[in-house]
């Protein structure tokens, strides 16, 4: 009984101090504040980043490829979705990362990680962003291992 009380506490812990993130009309807001805007450009399958004075801080472009390592039951072809994410900050920075969905889940990932800091990027933040997300899964696509044997 003991661990069903203090399971309920834990959970009951969390939902206090948690943000509630929505995003409508491509504003983002963190408990009813707006905090940054997330435009989606459906035919180049890409959602861009600006703060609410429209400026473009970031570009995160979905991609894909098929790996025969992940081929499975449920994705016979291998399918590897992902963000190509580059922010527009002084240095170009760049990373992979892959979060289930689109709009909403990015906005609480870029929050998670405190990637805004008002209307600009926090510089900080997103240097640590690229060095734990790295390019993995474009390294991944762009290492072929199709062999090519040609015959004379």
């Amino acid at each position: 009984m003991k661990i069903v009380v203090f399971i309920c506490c834990i959970f009951a812990f969390g939902f206090a101090f948690s943000q509630k993130i929505d995003v409508k009309k491509d504003i983002v807001t963190v408990d009813g504040t707006p905090v940054f805007k997330m435009k989606y450009d459906f035919g180049q399958n890409t959602i861009y980043l600006h703060n609410l004075q429209d400026e473009r801080l970031a570009i995160f472009k979905c991609e894909s490829y098929n790996d025969s390592k992940q081929v499975s039951n449920g994705n016979p072809q291998g399918r590897v979705a992902y963000y190509d994410a580059t922010f527009l900050n002084d240095d170009i920075d760049k990373c992979d990362f892959n979060v289930g969905g689109a709009k909403k889940a990015i906005a609480k990932y870029l929050i998670e990680y405190k990637i805004m800091d008002g209307d600009k990027l926090n510089d900080v933040a997103v240097k640590k962003f690229v060095k734990i997300h790295g390019t993995k899964y474009s390294d991944q696509r762009n290492s072929s291992t199709t062999i090519i044997i040609q015959q004379r």
